[in-house]
């Protein structure tokens, strides 16, 4: 069983998470901001960074249902947030297990992407010279328009080959970045557009519907002398809010994984 010591929420910016309101995980589980933590009914806390990365799951788990993602709206609503992170919320207020999961920096991959956006660039295009000159702004119509309708920063700008540079932004909400990638690339000198799907996976969360309500599977990969190996714990999540843990199974995971 893996044991794990909690860690202490260190001090996040909630202007920079573009957190600005009440969480609800369900009605029984009401969640409110006090010194950059949130606080269920019962007294027990959520880091602002695990609000924050949850959101970023449940936007994954829900672009998951879709075939094409990049054919759906940008803007993810609170509404289709809400089912994922409810679930999300309830396992981590009611089982211990759960923290030390997650404080194992257990979560959803990259794919879909949530939160970040590369574009690759021809380095000498004209909306790029704000860039060249060491600002971190664009003079295109198109990027700058993106930007302040999502609240977007570019957080990077960097040469990525000998005739290109790339310019890395990131979303403090989570939003469908692969349907602002379509957009994106209508923009002159965007050659490509990489959204971090491509990055080795360290670990998964798997929700699935059943008769009792929903199974969560949270999925931990690592390699033990050059054999890639996996653990799983399964969880089931009532209709009513309860949450039971159910199981666990795969390789033990290696005294060096530990996160002590």
């Amino acid at each position: 069983m893996l044991t794990v010591r909690r860690l202490v929420a260190g001090a996040f910016s909630l202007l920079l998470l573009g957190i600005s309101y009440t969480l609800l995980a369900q009605s029984s589980y009401e969640v409110t901001i006090t010194n950059n933590q949130f606080t269920s009914k019962n007294g027990q806390t959520i880091p602002a960074s695990v609000i924050h990365q949850f959101k970023n799951d449940a936007a994954r788990l829900m672009l998951r249902n879709y075939d094409d993602p990049e054919d759906q709206s940008i803007r993810i609503s609170p509404a289709q947030l809400q089912p994922y992170y409810s679930i999300l919320t309830k396992l981590y207020l009611q089982d211990e297990q759960v923290i030390d999961i997650i404080n194992c920096k257990v979560k959803t991959p990259p794919n879909p992407s949530t939160d970040y956006i590369q574009l690759i660039f021809d380095r000498t295009v004209s909306w790029a010279s704000p860039l060249r000159a060491g600002v971190s702004s664009t003079k295109s119509s198109i990027i700058n328009r993106y930007i302040n309708r999502y609240d977007l920063i570019i957080a990077k700008h960097e040469s990525f080959d000998a005739r290109r540079d790339a310019i890395t932004i990131r979303s403090a909400q989570p939003i469908n970045m692969a349907a602002l990638a379509t957009q994106l690339y209508e923009v002159e000198g965007i050659e490509e557009i990489n959204l971090g799907t491509t990055r080795s996976q360290t670990s998964n969360i798997i929700v699935r519907s059943n008769e009792q309500g929903w199974e969560v599977q949270f999925i931990l990969y690592f390699e033990e002398e050059g054999v890639h190996q996996q653990h799983i714990w399964y969880y089931q999540v009532l209709e009513n809010g309860k949450v039971q843990f159910l199981s666990e199974s795969g390789a033990p995971i290696p005294e060096w994984m530990q996160c002590y």
